[in-house]
């Protein structure tokens, strides 16, 4: 079983937008690099290449809502003490107005933003490898996996959110 406490305590001490840079970078090279793999690699199964996309998309829409979640040095609300019964659980100790870290709940209307922005990035990277004329062509086909990983992505997210958040 995936121990979640010590998987937060990890992620935590990374900076808060490292993963989402990451796998940007990635996907950026790997769509717009004319060759990004070996020309040896084995074709897996048609459609393939519709899966990698939704799951590259996918996986930014998750970054982009994981590093959202996991935010350094968010503020306590004036008033409120990080030992108070009602602030959330796993914040240690501390005064009102300090910083503290703690991992919130997403809005369903941020987390459909995420998705929708993921999906425009996977549009916007199709315009650029039509424009840049070095091998890689705009294909609708991509666009439509992208746009449904990012949105399945967000709709796995909202369900199951409420295991990890404090």
């Amino acid at each position: 079983m995936l121990n979640i406490v010590k998987t937060k305590r990890t992620l935590q001490r990374w900076p808060s937008w490292i993963l989402t840079i990451v796998v940007s970078l990635a996907i950026l090279y790997l769509t717009l690099v004319p060759h990004p793999l070996p020309d040896d690699t084995p074709q897996l199964f048609p459609g393939a290449d519709k899966v990698v996309h939704a799951l590259m998309f996918g996986g930014l829409t998750f970054v982009i809502l994981l590093d959202t979640q996991r935010r350094k040095n968010y503020p306590l609300p004036k008033g409120k003490s990080m030992a108070d019964n009602r602030e959330p659980r796993g914040i240690e100790k501390g005064k009102a107005g300090e910083q503290a870290t703690f991992w919130q709940p997403l809005s369903k209307r941020y987390v459909w933003t995420v998705a929708a922005i993921s999906a425009l990035a996977g549009i916007v990277i199709e315009c650029l490898q039509w424009a840049m004329g070095l091998g890689r062509g705009f294909e609708v086909a991509d666009i439509v996996a992208d746009t449904v990983g990012s949105f399945v992505f967000a709709a796995l997210w909202l369900v199951f959110q409420h295991h990890w958040t404090d």
